[in-house]
């Protein structure tokens, strides 16, 4: 089995660590495109909020032409279309609280709804208002409460707007830093990568030449007992198979140079003696 230290496994831990770098990386970078994204979310409800609540001051501003128009005219269309325009207003402002749940945005909206209702209130005493006196009293009742809803709506209008310019720039820091992390975690998967291929080039490169230099040594003839501590990894498997190599051809090269002494000899015993070689004991030739 393979050790740690084998160029393969190094190599898989690397990449593994490059992975997981670039992952965390990643996904941090992603956290805050979420947020981003959010925050934007956030922001266009802001802004139907604000164009919600510039209906409701037309609305009102509209019922407050046609309460004029009725003083002037006395014609019940202008009554019913005051009615008609201050129901809508109402009706938008009813929306708006039961989707936000600001406090202190809520006390507002609490206080625009109560000039709304007050002001709704008076329709009976416009109706009633015959006469100049009645009128004027009228007149500064509806002024009072026309400033209040001016008030109000000038209030929220500045809340939304504050609330929309702060989630805009957090929006806008987060995508920054979403940009960041992600050239961050491109550029550094690059470099691990990169990294990680030199680094298995040059462990290739450095075992090549110490299987060069063990393989020329055995050409030589010098086995090194050194190779030996190499026997776990690959390079000391491949010098251990040399060394058994060269054990069993150094065996073979004594059996050769054995049968060619007995030839040797045998060769010398035939040219001293004139016996045929089949006649010549088989003793004789060792």
């Amino acid at each position: 089995m393979k050790r740690f230290s084998s160029i393969t496994f190094q190599m898989l831990f690397f990449l593994a660590l490059g992975v997981l770098t670039v992952g965390g990386l990643f996904f941090s970078s992603l956290s805050y495109n979420i947020q981003a994204r959010g925050l934007l979310g956030n922001v266009e409800k802001d802004t139907e909020f604000l164009n919600q609540v510039k209906e409701i001051r037309y609305h009102f501003s509209f019922a407050r032409k046609e309460e004029k128009n009725w003083i002037l005219f006395r014609n019940p269309s202008y009554l019913a279309s005051r009615k008609k325009s201050l129901t809508r207003g109402e009706s938008l402002l009813v929306d708006i609280k039961k989707q936000m749940a600001t406090p202190e945005l809520d006390e507002l909206l609490e206080s625009l709804e109560s000039h709304l209702l007050h002001y709704t209130a008076l329709g009976e005493e416009l109706m009633s208002a015959d006469t100049i006196k009645k009128v004027d009293h009228f007149t500064k009742k509806a002024k009072t409460i026309d400033e209040g809803v001016t008030e109000q709506i000038s209030e929220i209008t500045g809340f939304l707007l504050k609330r929309v310019d702060e989630s805009q720039k957090i929006a806008t820091g987060a995508f920054q830093t979403y940009f960041v992390w992600s050239l961050v975690s491109v550029f550094s998967g690059l470099a691990l990568f990169v990294g990680a291929g030199l680094l298995w080039t040059y462990r290739l490169k450095v075992r090549l030449k110490k299987l060069l230099r063990a393989t020329r040594k055995m050409a030589i003839g010098d086995y090194s007992p050194q190779l030996e501590t190499l026997y776990s990894d690959e390079l000391g498997v491949l010098a251990a198979n040399f060394n058994e190599m060269a054990a069993k051809i150094a065996e073979r090269e004594e059996k050769i140079n054995q049968i060619t002494q007995e030839l040797i000899q045998a060769n010398n015993l035939l040219k001293k003696s004139a016996t045929p070689i089949h006649q010549i004991p088989k003793s004789t030739i060792r």
